[in-house]
């Protein structure tokens, strides 16, 4: 819901209320495999999701004078979250069964929120001359309550008449997490000609959180379990990352050039203390970047350009990275490093666009390159022990070697015969680059690690068609083709490489002069996974318009009739997964759809805006 109302030319005020519930339902099954252990597991999850958002936002606008403008945004926000996950996982240890567990998890957080935002601009003279500054302070509460319930069956050959109450042990935490951010921008911009103009910034931001975490691990009798270490504790850390950033440039623009040159200094403060009930830990870590700025544009013509930019920033640790104490669940234990520095991303971006619009002719690319300096990586140790399962710990560092991603993308589209035919070729090359430490022995030092770096290239190609022989019939048949490949350092990390290919066929055809019926077709090829689905998706839809200029038009649509729907999804690192979940799927929609015509200034599309609707496009 929107309200606006203008109290005068120059002071207006326009707000919003906006209400969101969303009720998901996730099905899934996960295989995994943990590199060096000769370990797989087989997991089956139900996992249901229940997320109420309440937002409210007002606008307060001042032209204070031609010169003076002043805007302010306050914003309130109520989020309610609840999620029940239900999981059962077998796991095989050289091919052996090993152990069988069942893990429920209740849990439900609300997080209000507080946020208000605002600029102030003046202009000083009619030559560019210009002072800006703009402000934002966004505080949040998140108050969430676990409770975990975990039952093992252990299948030991020298145990296997073990009670059922000293193998099922149930968790309980209760998390608090109180955060703000704050950060205010200043610039001065003064003109030297009719074409350049010189810009100093000034930026300050600032995040500050509290938290606190208690976990405790009790049996089917609610008596505390004193034998699993880490299930039990009591920890309080705030910290907070400040930054500032100071910087000048030199701006230059004419009819065909446009390009800036400059350079900033961002020096970053991380700080913060951290208890438990016996230890404590300060953490205190100083870093000064020098960023570099840049960016250049040239204009071929009104509809081809070339533009490149340079932009950087540093990223704090997250509070699970910097936490010196252990934190263990379901046999996993964490360790923080309160001594990490923050990441420092450097991203360089190309854009290219060419085109003629009378020719139906269009071309666009983009490539995008980013080195990241100090990234956090994880220090990984995974062992098993028979009749007891899996065991992890992990630790965090900052990788000296320097991380590096590259991606680009393309489009290319030509229309022939007045456009009866159209054809769109697109694609791109991702690459990425991963680093990771892995010991597979209980009694490993940080000497024992070894290090493994991860390559992987992703190829995505698509064609469509699109095919207008008339008015009334619209034909798109199309494809993808994804490849995927891994790389790793070390052999045990190797992986199958993954292909999918998928056609499709989406078309439109008017049954009669006001009747419409459409579908989409598509089927999927995947090879690499470990379970392949190939799944046959069909869509349709009939719809019917009615009343003067075929404002109301009402449509039933069918979506996935053959539900077949299913996502298929892998991830690499010291632990291999292939994840098939459910979609939405088979459902079917019937909604009206009516078209108000009249507006306070007129119609706003104008002396025929009385026409029929537009031939709905289907979606690629």
């Amino acid at each position: 819901m929107n309200v606006r109302h203008d109290f005068s030319d120059k002071f207006k005020i326009y707000g919003s209320y906006s209400f969101e519930r969303n009720d998901n339902n996730t099905l899934s099954n996960v295989f995994r495999e943990y590199i060096g252990l000769n370990q797989t597991e087989e997991e089956n999850a139900d996992n249901n999701n229940i997320r109420a958002n309440h937002r409210f936002e007002t606008n307060i606008e001042w032209n204070i004078s031609d010169k003076d403008y002043i805007k302010l945004t306050p914003q309130f926000g109520f989020n309610d979250n609840k999620t029940s996950n239900m999981a059962t996982s077998i796991l095989f240890r050289d091919s052996l069964l090993d152990n069988s567990q069942l893990l429920t998890t209740l849990s439900n957080s609300t997080a209000p929120r507080y946020n208000i935002s605002g600029l102030y601009n003046r202009r000083m003279n009619d030559r560019g001359r210009n002072f800006f500054i703009n402000f934002n302070i966004d505080n949040s509460v998140t108050e969430r309550d676990v409770n975990e319930a975990l039952e093992r069956q252990v299948f030991d050959p020298n145990n296997q008449q073990t009670p059922a109450s000293e193998i099922y042990q149930q968790v309980l935490q209760d998390v608090q997490n109180k955060s703000w951010n704050g950060g205010t921008s200043v610039s001065y911009t003064e003109p030297l000609t009719d074409h350049s103009k010189i810009e100093v910034t000034y930026d300050y931001n600032i995040s500050d959180y509290d938290n606190t975490d208690r976990q405790r691990a009790v049996d089917r009798d609610n008596n505390p379990i004193d034998g699993l270490p880490g299930s039990n504790y009591s920890y309080a850390y705030d910290y907070s990352f400040t930054t500032h950033r100071a910087g000048a440039s030199y701006m230059f623009e004419n009819d065909k050039i446009k390009y800036s040159v400059g350079a900033a200094l961002q020096p970053s403060l991380l700080r913060g203390d951290a208890f438990s009930a016996n230890d404590e830990a300060v953490i205190n870590r100083t870093n000064l970047n020098f960023v570099p700025i840049a960016r250049f544009e040239y204009k071929f013509s009104r509809q081809s350009n070339i533009s490149m930019s340079y932009s950087g920033r540093a990223t704090e640790p997250t509070v699970t990275q910097i936490l010196p104490f252990e934190v263990t669940r379901n046999l996993m234990t964490t360790t923080g490093n309160p001594n990490l520095d923050p990441e420092f991303r450097h991203q360089v971006q190309m854009r290219f666009r060419a085109g003629d619009v009378q020719k139906g002719k269009n071309f666009f690319a983009v490539l995008r390159a980013e080195l990241i300096n100090d990234r956090v990586v994880t220090m990984n140790k995974r062992f098993a022990r028979p009749g007891q399962g899996m065991f992890q710990f992990i630790d965090y560092k900052n990788e000296t070697d320097p991380i590096y991603n590259i991606s680009s993308f393309y489009m290319f589209g030509r229309s022939l015969k007045d456009k009866t035919y159209n054809i769109t070729y697109m694609g791109g090359v991702t690459y990425n680059k991963n680093v990771s430490y892995l010991a597979t022995d209980s009694l490993a030092t940080l000497d024992d690690y070894r290090k493994n770096v991860a390559n992987n290239v992703i190829l995505m190609q698509n064609l469509f068609l699109r095919y207008t022989p008339s008015e009334r019939i619209e034909i798109n048949p199309g494809v993808r083709f994804t490849y995927n490949m891994v790389n790793a350092s070390l052999p045990e990390f190797a992986a199958p490489n993954i292909t999918t290919i998928a056609p499709s066929l989406i078309g439109s055809v008017n049954l009669a002069k006001n009747t419409i019926f459409g579908a989409d077709v598509s089927k999927s090829f995947n090879r690499g996974f470990a379970n392949n689905v190939n799944p046959f998706i069909i869509n349709s839809y009939i719809e019917q318009r009615f009343m003067k200029g075929q404002r109301g038009a009402l449509r039933l649509q069918g979506f996935d009739l053959l539900n077949q729907q299913v996502n298929l999804n892998r991830s690499i690192g010291e632990v291999r997964a292939d994840t098939q979940s459910n979609r939405l799927a088979r459902y079917f929609l019937l909604s009206f759809t009516y078209r108000f015509q009249k507006f306070a200034l007129g119609n706003p599309g104008g002396p025929q805006s009385d026409l029929p609707f537009d031939k709905p496009r289907p979606r690629m």
